[in-house]
Order: structure tokens, then C-alpha cells, then sequence
């Protein structure tokens, strides 16, 4: 039993992530108060500000980042609005129908 000091309340061990850092090989706060603080923390205007910032600078100094957004939103809004852009296609090398259904056969009965 461990208790949180966001929420004040113990708690069983297996509520709290692990961490190497600590003595106890635990975090400090619960799993509920982390999930929380990451929602409100993603939401802020600090959230906003560094990830704008960490993608200018990943795509100018890294072509291999750039490449990769710029073939992962153009296969996403391929498949989402059904826009067949050749330059798309071309990347790909294969047919937009072929790739959904590639993709629905990777799926496993035990994945959400």
C-alpha cells in the first residue's frame, strides 16, 4: 500500500507506474492523478509552445523527420477522404484499397 500525496488517498502498489528513480521503484503520484495532470498539462499553452517548437526545429534539422510527417499525413488523408493523389500512390506502391486492407489484416482479435 502506498499512498498518493496528489490525491490523499492509499492506495495498492500496482495504482502507481514504475520508476527507477525512486527508492521504492514508484512513481509519486497515482496512475488516476498522472492521467489527470497529463490531460490538463496537454491542454496548457506551455504543451502547445514546446511541441510547435520541437517540430519547427525536428523538421529542419532532421530530413528524415520531415519525410516521415510529410508520407504519414499524406497517406492519412488518402485513406480518410478517399483522395487519390498520385504523387501518394506513387510513394506507396500500392493502391489505396490494397493498403486498408493490408493494414485490417495486421489487426490481432485481442488489439483495441
Amino acid at each position: 500500500m502506498k499512498k498518493c500525496p496528489k490525491c490523499k488517498e492509499l492506495k495498492e502498489v500496482s495504482e502507481f507506474y514504475k520508476s527507477k528513480s525512486t527508492k521504492d521503484g514508484l512513481r509519486t503520484w497515482c496512475k488516476v492523478c498522472n492521467a489527470k495532470y497529463n490531460q490538463e498539462y496537454k491542454k496548457s499553452d506551455k504543451w502547445k509552445e514546446y511541441n510547435r517548437n520541437y517540430k519547427y526545429n525536428r523538421t529542419h534539422n532532421d530530413i528524415d523527420f520531415y519525410v516521415l510527417l510529410n508520407v504519414r499525413s499524406r497517406l492519412y488523408f488518402s485513406i480518410k477522404n478517399k483522395k487519390k493523389e498520385n504523387t501518394t500512390i506513387e510513394l506507396l506502391g500500392c493502391s489505396i484499397k490494397y493498403l486498408k486492407q493490408y493494414l485490417e489484416s495486421q489487426f490481432q482479435p485481442n488489439m483495441t
